[in-house]
């Protein structure tokens, strides 16, 4: 199923799967879903990877605390992000596509978050300091799903 906003898979998301985060908040965590599938691109969630994804909701909460949110707050939304990385993660086979072609979407009418994901992505894949092909080949594929070299401004 493909969905042409953000706000239509939120409120498919939060039907399955209630949540306290509004739309705003959602979009973030569509934009950061790509870094998801590069940090696990090998298949495993090892220890390592665990550390990636709590710094990439912490990454999160940081970026609400610069857009005004109260310190406690953005700490609630980096654990709220963290576990809703974490579901995502076990279940990406449910949601992979509908989040990519969502995204995909989001960002032919946003392009200028496209340099936000890539930096993300390349942050992401680089702080493993061992580069496999398994990422290099997740990196390429959502390049070029999500147009992310296109367009960029």
């Amino acid at each position: 199923m493909k969905f042409n906003s953000i706000r239509e898979l939120y409120q498919l998301y939060f039907s399955e799967r209630p949540a306290t985060l509004d739309v705003h908040q959602f979009t973030l965590l569509v934009e950061f879903f790509p870094t998801v599938l590069v940090v696990l691109s090998d298949g495993v969630l090892d220890d390592q990877e665990k550390t990636y994804i709590k710094r990439l909701a912490a990454s999160v909460g940081n970026i609400f605390m610069e857009d005004g949110y109260a310190p406690q707050k953005a700490k609630e939304l980096a654990v709220i992000f963290g576990a809703e990385f974490e579901y995502l993660i076990h279940h990406q086979d449910e949601w992979k596509d509908q989040f990519l072609s969502t995204l995909n979407a989001h960002l032919e009418r946003f392009p200028e978050q496209k340099d936000n994901i890539l930096d993300t992505i390349h942050l992401f894949a680089e702080a493993s300091q061992d580069l496999q092909s398994p990422e290099k080949n997740m990196i390429l594929f959502l390049k070029d799903a999500l147009n992310l070299e296109k367009n960029i401004s």
